[in-house]
């Protein structure tokens, strides 16, 4: 009869571990899942960042070229403007693509359209007065401020969607850094517990030899990973 309760506790206690490892198994995928996850979002969010910056430095870049062509009619910086002019159509329908799922960002981009439109405008004015041969009317419109007050517009607009961006980027980064712990107490807890069944395994009683369960080894890699893994963490 107490040959037979041991068994028994022997069975019960590797049900339980059983039961323990595929919960942990389950719950571990599930927070890998919540990682990758995480982290495809925050490299989505990096992405439309460096998508707005590029929006920017197109329209700086057209700004540049209609500058310089106002000033000296060289007709090198008339093709940099016309270049950076093609390009800003469909980097925004780009942004407006990426950001979707988005719609604060989408009322942005709404807004976006609407002043860059009228800095183009401007710029485009200006350049087909100069080109007419009427240098005191392209003057005349650069010296309004209309242009500048349009970029002025397109900075802010860029700016709210950076900020938005930015913040974004933080929420899921701080999602991926609570699975990466969520992870190390469930790789954690399965050990902890079957801890003190090794102990128990290790009793003179526990069998009749004093062998050495076979399956201490598998509990003590199991530590072993636990401890590594946090390990690693902490100086993450």
């Amino acid at each position: 009869m107490d040959r037979s309760l041991k068994r028994f506790s022997i069975l019960a206690g590797f049900a339980l571990m059983a039961a323990l490892l595929i919960a942990n198994g389950v719950i571990t995928k599930h927070e890998l899942d919540r990682q990758r996850g995480a982290q495809d979002w925050v490299t989505h969010t990096r992405a439309v960042l460096f998508q707005i910056e590029q929006i920017e430095s197109a329209m700086g870049d057209a700004e540049s070229g209609q500058r310089g062509y106002l000033l000296t009619g060289d007709d090198k910086y008339l093709s940099s403007y016309t270049r950076a002019v093609a390009e800003i159509g469909p980097l925004i329908d780009d942004l407006e693509r990426m950001t979707a799922d988005n719609p604060t960002q989408q009322k942005n981009i709404a807004n976006l359209r609407g002043v860059t439109h009228e800095k183009l405008s401007e710029m485009a004015q200006t350049v087909d007065v100069y080109r007419s041969g009427d240098l005191a009317q392209a003057e005349s419109i650069v010296e309004s401020g209309e242009g500048l007050v349009a970029m002025d517009k397109i900075r802010l607009v860029l700016a709210q969607m950076r900020s938005e961006e930015t913040q974004l980027e933080g929420m899921r980064l701080a999602s991926y850094e609570r699975s990466e712990r969520r992870t190390a107490i469930s790789i954690c807890c399965p050990s902890c517990v079957t801890l003190p069944m090794l102990l128990i395994s290790h009793r003179p009683s526990s069998l009749e030899d004093g062998s050495q369960p076979f399956f201490t080894p598998v509990i003590m890699a199991n530590v072993n990973i636990a401890v590594q893994e946090l390990s690693c963490h902490d100086s993450g």
